[in-house]
C-alpha cells in the first residue's frame, strides 16, 4: 500500500464517524427548526472528505492492479478465441481428411496387387507347397547319417573299398544317373575316376522319402568342388 494510499485511509476512517455523528444531530432536531450552518459543515464537510479519501484509494487500486479491472474485457476476448476456434475446426478437419486421401489410395495400391501378379503368386506358392525346395532339408546332416560312414565326410570314400564323390564323374555329370544309385542301390563293379569298385551299396528308395534324397545328392553334387548343380524332389520322383 502506498503512502497516498494510507494518507487517504486514514483521512476516509476519521470522516466516516463525524458524518454519522452530523446525521445524528440532524434526527435530534425538532421538525419545525432549520438546520444551521455548523450542522451542514458536520455533514457536507466530512461527507465530502470522505468521497474524496474513497476516489483516490480507488485511483490507486487501478493505477497498481489495472489487469485486475481490465479481467472481464480479457474473458470476453477468450471467449471470441474460442468460437473462432470452433467455427475453424470443420474446416481444419476438412483439409486433413483430403490431405489423408491421396496417401490412403496410395496405400491401397500398394497393398492390392494387380490380378495377373495375384494368379502368378497363387501358381508360385501352389508349387512351393507340392514340391519343398531341397535347400529346406540339410542336405549336409541327411549325408552324414546316411553316406558318410563308407564315402566319409569329406566326399573322399576309402581307397579299395567305397569310390570318392569328390571330383566324381557322376557328381559332376547328368543326375539322373546319381538319383538312380541312390534310389535303385549297386551292385558289382563301377569305374570311379579311372579306379574300378567292386563293391555294394543299399537302395534308399524306402528308407528316405524324395526330399531327403534329393537334399543329400544336391549336397554331394555342391561340395568338395563339385559343380553338378542341385536336384529337387520332382527330379528325383520320375526316376522312383
Amino acid at each position: 500500500m502506498t503512502l497516498t494510499e494510507v494518507l487517504a485511509l486514514i483521512t476516509f476512517l476519521s470522516t466516516v464517524p463525524l458524518v454519522v455523528l452530523g446525521f445524528a444531530k440532524l434526527r435530534d432536531l425538532p421538525a419545525e427548526s432549520a438546520v444551521d450552518n455548523d450542522l451542514k459543515a458536520w455533514i457536507i464537510v466530512p461527507l465530502a472528505l470522505a468521497l474524496g479519501a474513497g476516489a483516490v484509494i480507488r485511483h490507486e487500486e487501478m493505477a497498481r492492479e489495472p489487469k485486475r479491472f481490465e479481467a472481464p474485457a480479457e474473458h470476453g476476448h477468450e471467449a471470441a478465441d474460442h468460437g473462432d476456434d470452433k467455427a475453424t475446426a470443420p474446416h481444419a478437419e476438412e483439409s486433413t481428411a483430403e490431405a489423408d486421401a491421396p496417401a490412403a489410395e496410395a496405400a491401397a495400391t500398394e497393398v492390392a496387387p494387380a490380378e495377373g501378379e495375384t494368379g502368378d503368386k497363387a501358381a508360385t506358392e501352389a508349387v512351393a507347397a507340392a514340391e519343398p525346395a531341397a535347400a529346406a532339408l540339410d542336405g549336409k546332416a541327411l549325408y552324414e547319417t546316411h553316406c558318410a560312414a563308407c564315402h566319409q565326410p569329406t566326399g573322399q570314400g576309402v581307397p579299395g573299398a567305397f569310390p570318392p564323390i569328390a571330383g566324381s564323374e557322376y557328381a559332376n555329370g547328368p543326375a539322373d544317373t546319381q538319383i538312380k544309385i541312390v534310389l535303385k542301390g549297386l551292385s558289382g563293379p563301377i569305374k570311379v575316376k579311372g579306379v574300378t569298385y567292386n563293391g555294394q551299396m543299399m537302395a534308399f528308395a524306402d528308407r528316405l522319402t524324395d526330399d531327403q534324397i534329393a537334399a543329400i545328392i544336391t549336397h554331394e553334387r555342391t561340395s568338395w568342388g563339385n559343380s553338378g548343380g542341385a536336384v529337387t524332389a520332382s527330379d528325383v520322383k520320375k526316376l522312383r
